[in-house]
């Protein structure tokens, strides 16, 4: 008999990884329904002909925190006694759901499972709230993406017995040989050129102009550099119009938001992932370019810590743009090569059907 998995998520951020693993599981052995205000969990949903319900994102913007979360507490109560009992497990992704749903779900005896990818910043959130969250842990199975977020999550009081650590694995993604090829004719890249591909959150301009910045400090030492800038949001726009007036056009790439991003990385040298919170997403994007033998290069004290420390690439002050400048510098002159830090890293991988398959075990 398939596995009945209620998904609810009603964060906003990327879900590559996810997505890739929930088509999987409904492929395997697993019939899935969906509430979620993610728009790519959605549409995945509908192209997959699962049930689903949307589910108002939950963001600082929105409705009051209690009004929004009462709206989730009423259509839960609703499906109580039809809906809710035929599933045999819910999944939580985004913490509010954690936090005030939890114990509804104990209640009615469903198996509960909590993943954690990093991207909540526990420490801001309010004590009541994470009073609860560290409460309903006890009541949860957590699947936790790496090493480093185990450590910081039993820190903060989760329970350690009910934490299980997810490996590394790269993303699943076939990447067509004439791609960067036809990448570089359709935004007119050069090959010859060191490429830094660059994933980032556009909510404001300062990453993306120190990333420009940065590049500009390269430019002054030789002309061969190119930046490829992915992602979308509401400064995108304004670092358009930044490019053109730094007069960078040819030299600076917008490519706006991608999914599938590891289809990219096959034209990069090196691969920056900017963002203050990195999440699964890119976890996952940083494994598989180092699994290309392409650098990654992240900032310090987040996931990606324990990954880029092991030399497999670099942790760097993001905010500085000196220092990434004449880290892109130094890789531009060093020798590119597959060695057997990369062969190693390479062998230690987990294949992406085995881990959809442990994880839906777990559930």
């Amino acid at each position: 008999m398939s596995k009945r998995i209620l998904v609810i998520d009603s964060g906003a951020g990327g879900r590559d990884f996810f997505a890739l693993l929930l088509k999987y599981w409904s492929r395997s052995d697993a019939s899935l329904s969906i509430w979620s205000a993610n728009a790519q969990l959605l549409n995945l949903a509908r192209e997959q002909n699962w049930q689903f319900k949307l589910c108002r994102k939950i963001t600082g913007q929105n409705l009051a925190f209690a009004q929004v979360m009462s709206l989730f507490w009423l259509k839960l109560k609703l499906l109580k006694d039809g809906g809710l009992r035929r599933y045999d497990a819910i999944l939580l992704y985004n913490w509010p759901e954690k936090a005030y749903l939890s114990p509804l779900i104990k209640r009615l005896g469903i198996r509960l499972i909590w993943l954690e990818d990093g991207a909540s910043d526990y420490l801001r959130i309010a004590p009541k709230v994470k009073a609860k969250l560290l409460n309903n842990s006890a009541d949860a199975k957590v699947l936790v993406i790496n090493q480093q977020l185990v450590e910081d999550l039993t820190d903060l009081g989760y329970y350690g017995d009910n934490l299980r650590l997810i490996p590394d694995c790269a993303l699943p993604v076939a990447i067509p040989s004439d791609l960067a090829q036809n990448l570089a004719r359709h935004f007119k890249l050069r090959k010859d050129y060191f490429t830094i591909g660059a994933k980032l959150d556009w909510q404001d301009t300062k990453m993306a102009e120190n990333l420009i910045k940065s590049l500009q400090l390269c430019l002054d030492v030789s002309p061969h550099f190119q930046l490829v800038l992915i992602g979308g949001g509401p400064a995108l726009e304004q670092v358009k119009w930044l490019v053109k007036r730094w007069h960078l056009e040819t030299q600076v790439w917008l490519v706006g938001e991608r999914p599938q991003s590891a289809r990219w990385l096959e034209g990069f040298a090196a691969f920056v992932i900017a963002g203050a919170r990195p999440d699964w997403d890119d976890l996952s994007l940083a494994v598989t370019a180092i699994a290309k033998n392409i650098t990654v290069i992240g900032r310090h004290n987040t996931i990606l810590d324990q990954l880029l420390d092991q030399e497999l690439g670099r942790l760097v002050v993001m905010e500085d743009n000196q220092v990434l400048a004449q880290t892109w510098l130094t890789l531009y002159h060093e020798e590119a090569k597959i060695d057997d830090r990369i062969n190693n890293f390479n062998k230690n991988l987990v294949g992406f059907e085995a881990l959809a398959d442990k994880l839906l075990a777990i559930i």
